[in-house]
This record gives structure tokens, C-alpha cells and sequence, in this order.
């Protein structure tokens, strides 16, 4: 988690070499909480839907590199929701999935 928003954070990414630039690569979108968290999650949907209400999440995604070969697929979500889903923090969720070689 940043206390900082999402554009501090992809600022402060945008000056490392490892993440990948391709064309929509830390593109920020406007998404659903619904979407942006999945149905395969185990949390709460009708909680995560009753904190966002009709707000949307804003959301960039990319990955970064390791010898030309993609090892993590990052999502950065701000503003993002507490443990219990009760509180909308305002900084950015970094969500990072190590991907197996």
C-alpha cells in the first residue's frame, strides 16, 4: 500500500527500467470495484459493492521484466478498501503476482 495517489505512484515508476512498456502498459482506467476485484475472490461482493457504491476505482496495470521474461503482473488500484471492506483508504493497492518461471 502507498498513502500516495495512483499518479505519484506511476510517477515515481515511470524512471524503472524493469517494468514493461507496451502500448496500454500503466494505462489509467476507470473500472468497477467489481471488476477490478474479481468474482474468485473469497471477500465479500455485496460489502465490497455497499463501499464503492457507484464510485469507480481507478486502475493501471503492467508487469515487470527480468531478463526479457515477465516475472510480476502488477494491478495498482486507488482508492482501494480496507481489510474488512468498511474503509476507502485513498492512497494506491499495489496487488503483485509473482509469475513462476
Amino acid at each position: 500500500m502507498a498513502p500516495t495517489g495512483l499518479d505519484d505512484v506511476l510517477k515515481e515508476l515511470s524512471a524503472d527500467q524493469t517494468l514493461v512498456r507496451t502500448p496500454d502498459a500503466w494505462a489509467v482506467r476507470y473500472e468497477s470495484a467489481t471488476d477490478v476485484f474479481g468474482t474468485a475472490g473469497r471477500y465479500n461482493r455485496w460489502l465490497l459493492a455497499r463501499l464503492y457504491g457507484s464510485r469507480q476505482t481507478r486502475v493501471a496495470r503492467g508487469a515487470r521484466a527480468d531478463r526479457g521474461r515477465v516475472v510480476e503482473a502488477w494491478t495498482l488500484i486507488s482508492p482501494y478498501p480496507s481489510a474488512d471492506l468498511r474503509t476507502l483508504h485513498p492512497g494506491t493497492m499495489r496487488l503483485i503476482l509473482n509469475v513462476s518461471p
